[in-house]
């Protein structure tokens, strides 16, 4: 992903080394921020914050198809939520990943700077 951002970058057309660090930069701290705001997403979700909407839509859907749902649906939110508990897990991984990027990211913008 990385590589992706400095090549559209144009990474191997700089001539400049500052330019080059820019790019490096740039595309290290893009990298980052997705990987970074992924995994906290997947934290948020694994609390339990989006189960609202899954309730929600499966609700709308029983109502509207009434038949399509074989199983036994969850009569109110507490159930849903008791069912769906702890079947998702954080990804911290990613996160820690997305902050090394960061801090590589910090690495050449302190080089781009002391150019």
């Amino acid at each position: 992903m990385c590589l992706g951002f400095a090549w559209a970058l144009g990474i191997f057309d700089a001539a400049d080394p500052g330019r080059v660090f820019r790019i490096l930069c740039d595309s290290f701290f893009a990298t980052s921020v997705l990987l970074m705001g992924f995994g906290f997403l997947t934290a948020i979700s694994a609390a339990g914050f989006f189960n609202i909407f899954g309730y929600s839509t499966e609700f709308i859907f029983s109502m509207i198809f009434p038949g399509m749902r074989k199983g036994k649906r969850s009569k109110d939110y507490y159930e849903y939520r008791k069912a769906k508990a702890g079947k998702k897990r954080a990804k911290w991984h990613i996160v820690i990943v997305g902050a090394f990027f960061f801090v590589c990211a910090l690495v050449f913008l302190g080089l781009e700077a002391g150019l």
